[in-house]
């Protein structure tokens, strides 16, 4: 599942869906409320230790206190990005 680059500004992921790879989202103009894209546990909610991408097109972003773990390529694309604030 890849739209990577799409220009999204909605996306809904149903509990069905389990996995989600790195970067699947990125460099789209989701919202800021979607813009983090979280690993899936095994029964499809969001796990929101685990930041795997980022969809939105802020220039400034925070990244939630609840990540623990940034996978490696999770703002792969993200060109918007000029400063991050980490556990705001």
């Amino acid at each position: 599942m890849f739209f990577l680059g799409n220009q999204l500004t909605y996306i809904n992921i149903p509990n069905s869906v389990i996995d989600i790879e790195m970067a699947a989202f990125n460099d789209n103009q989701l919202i800021e409320e979607q813009a983090y894209i979280y690993q899936r546990t095994s029964t499809g909610e969001e796990d929101k230790t685990t930041l795997v991408g980022y969809g939105g097109n802020q220039t400034e972003i925070t990244i939630p206190g609840t990540v623990e773990t940034i996978a490696y390529g999770a703002f792969n694309s993200a060109s918007s990005i000029e400063s991050v604030t980490i556990g705001g």
